[in-house]
């Protein structure tokens, strides 16, 4: 164990959970963190110049590697301005540990200039929102943000880093801490097997891909049932490659461009898309058309349809 500032506790804890980058713009409210990186030259500080775009550039790297981006933003003007891009990122599950700094907790009861109740402006976008209340808690609250920023249904988490408690010291020891992982949910073999089925008997089958598919690739396995059984493609601009040639066509959640997708078709597969909006009066899958649908967030299937044949999450 080592005596050590909650600050570079929580750099040796982003380093073991395989932090390379750091996003971010930073404020008087972020000056512990900076002097912190001196350091440790292996986590490189991106610098932009609004937290919005920030974010966005988070978002293009989580999705890119797979792995939970960390966006560093400045206490309350900067959560605010995040808003909109922690949104985008939400919608698309992207992994992303948010830490926002926060005036010193002396301070908080006389509302200083930055302060604000930046855990309730995050909540409803984000899987968790905290802040962080002693050093000691800091190593549990990097650790569950990770955990849940992985966890399926992926997406970004807020931590709040007021910086007196930063400045503190604790005793940590880097060596013993075990990084998060990823906990996969798995369709039962036989539901795979009816899919499959599904698919062979269809006539006119057309497939939906959405963003969840950039998930560990997992458009490629569908793309090559795709190119076997010269199914049509309609796709998401993120999720699936545009220029593959089964795509026929981009989609988005405007109920005119997914009903003439689906038009005609006796079975509709969809994977990965959360943005498949039917109106209950005027339903974009006419009855009796077989659905199936695959998602990581066994939320996502339960919000459209009442009594498809098959629905398993994956």
């Amino acid at each position: 164990m080592k005596r050590m500032t909650t600050v570079r506790v929580g750099l040796e804890i982003l380093r073991a959970e395989g932090t390379r980058y750091i996003f971010g713009n930073p404020g008087s409210t972020e000056t512990p963190l900076l002097d912190g990186l001196l350091d440790y030259p292996d986590l490189q500080y991106v610098l932009g110049v609004h937290e919005n775009a920030v974010v966005s550039i988070a978002d293009g790297y989580a999705r890119t590697t797979g792995r939970p981006s960390v966006v560093s933003i400045h206490a309350a003007a900067g959560t605010a301005n995040a808003l909109a891009s922690v949104y985008n990122a939400a919608r698309d599950r992207t992994p992303m540990v948010i830490l926002a700094g926060q005036q010193s907790q002396r301070l908080l009861a006389q509302e200083p200039p930055l302060a604000g109740d930046t855990v309730r402006f995050m909540r409803p976008l984000v899987k968790w929102s905290w802040e962080l209340s002693n050093a000691a808690e800091l190593p549990l609250v990097l650790h569950r943000a990770f955990s849940l920023a992985r966890r399926t249904p992926s997406g970004p988490v807020f931590v709040s880093l007021p910086k007196d408690v930063l400045e503190h010291e604790i005793d940590f020891a880097a060596e013993s801490y075990i990084p998060s992982t990823t906990h996969w949910t798995c369709p039962l073999r036989a539901d795979v097997e009816n899919s499959a089925q599904l698919l062979l008997n269809a006539n006119n089958p057309v497939v939906i891909a959405g963003p969840g598919l950039s998930v560990r690739d997992a458009w490629k396995p569908l793309a090559q049932v795709a190119e076997l059984l010269g199914v049509p493609i309609y796709a998401s601009p993120v999720g699936f490659p545009a220029r593959h040639p089964q795509v026929c066509g981009l989609i988005g959640w405007d109920p005119p461009s997914l009903r003439r997708a689906v038009a005609g078709a006796d079975l509709v597969f969809i994977a990965g898309y959360g943005m498949f909006v039917s109106d209950p009066v005027q339903p974009l899958i006419a009855p009796g058309v077989s659905v199936v649908q695959y998602d990581d967030d066994p939320g996502e299937m339960t919000k459209i349809f009442t009594s498809p044949p098959l629905r398993r999450e994956i």
